[in-house]
């Protein structure tokens, strides 16, 4: 018995331990495998969000710019607001106090017309 044993051991005495270690290699180039492609997929995703972040702040910027125009325009308008009611009043002080006449009228005539009116003829018979 002990002699099988003995054969068996000086034939391949590291079988189990090679076996071992192949399967380890191939489990770790499986996971680097496995961690490129995360990798690929989290660059694409980072180029993507920072595109979008761009693209976003662009757009608040714009927007920013539009408000400070018309906040611009705002107080402009305001202002021309205060000038114009300000400048109503002024005419306003400035005019009689007298009501306004009415507007004067035409005397309504009774007066037949000569002949009647016939009425016009919009197309002609054939």
């Amino acid at each position: 018995m002990l002699p099988q044993v003995a054969e068996h051991c000086a034939s391949d005495p590291f079988a189990k331990v090679k076996k071992m270690i192949k399967d380890l290699i191939s489990k770790l180039v499986q996971e680097a495998t496995e961690e490129a492609e995360h990798h690929g997929w989290c660059q694409t995703e980072l180029t993507t969000n920072k595109q979008t972040r761009d693209k976003k702040t662009e757009e608040v910027n714009v927007l920013e710019s539009e408000i400070e125009d018309l906040t611009a325009t705002i107080s402009q308008l305001t202002t021309d607001i205060a000038d114009l009611t300000t400048a109503l009043k002024d005419l306003a002080a400035d005019r009689p106090k007298t009501p306004p006449s009415a507007p004067p009228t035409r005397p309504r005539t009774s007066r037949p017309s000569p002949m009647p009116r016939q009425p016009r003829q919009l197309w002609k018979p054939p």
